[in-house]
């Protein structure tokens, strides 16, 4: 019976071919992208590359997301932009309203955040839920 069932690893065909095991390899063949996102997005360096910064404020509003995570559950837009303007770097000629409201819109486009329900719009939730809230 043994000569009959035989693991998937010792057959000719597939031997050598299979990556199993290391989770090194499996990371680069199939890469996790929640990690992957949540690691750009809490990035803390400054990008000397824009003028703008624009590329600091996804981080800055996440950032401050969690902050307001951690004392509700639906957050207020009003909670959650106090926080951002709080921390968010000046920009000459640009509201940091208008900022704040890009950056809510590609997080929601990026699946991070959605409306808390159908009826009160004024307050967001996580839908994707950090890994670590190391701050």
């Amino acid at each position: 019976m043994s000569g009959v069932l035989q693991s998937f690893r010792k057959l000719p065909l597939l031997e050598n071919k299979l990556l199993i095991g290391n989770p090194d390899l499996v990371f680069l063949v199939v890469p996790c992208i929640y990690s992957t996102l949540e690691t750009t997005l809490m990035q803390t360096k400054r990008h000397k590359t824009s003028p703008t910064c624009m590329q600091m404020d996804l981080s800055v509003a996440y950032r401050s997301l969690l902050n307001c995570t951690c004392e509700h559950k639906n957050i207020p837009i009003s909670c959650w932009l106090a926080s951002f303007v709080k921390h968010a770097q000046k920009i000459g000629g640009t509201d940091p309203v208008v900022r704040f409201f890009r950056c809510v819109g590609e997080l929601e486009f990026m699946g991070v955040v959605k409306a808390a329900s159908y009826r009160n719009r004024s307050a967001v939730r996580v839908a994707l839920l950090p890994t670590s809230f190391a701050f």
